[in-house]
């Protein structure tokens, strides 16, 4: 009967999936941080486009009482 040790490998194998776990978090928290930059950036762009519009339709009536 063969005796087959194997905790060596076990250890490897944990090794492996707390190293893989590790770099999963730092993926999703990379993730997470890009996202609020982008969600930062989407409401600063959404912001100057309503002010434009608002300034638009200011330029629009006061060419409609001139013309």
């Amino acid at each position: 009967m063969l005796n087959l040790n194997f905790k060596p490998l076990q250890a490897v194998i944990d090794r492996v999936e707390r190293q893989r776990a590790e770099a999963l978090s730092e993926v999703k928290s990379t993730r997470d941080q890009k996202r609020k930059v982008l969600e930062e950036q989407l409401d600063i762009i959404q912001q100057e486009r309503t002010k434009v519009d608002q300034d638009v339709k200011v330029r629009e009536f006061a060419y409609s009482l001139f013309f």
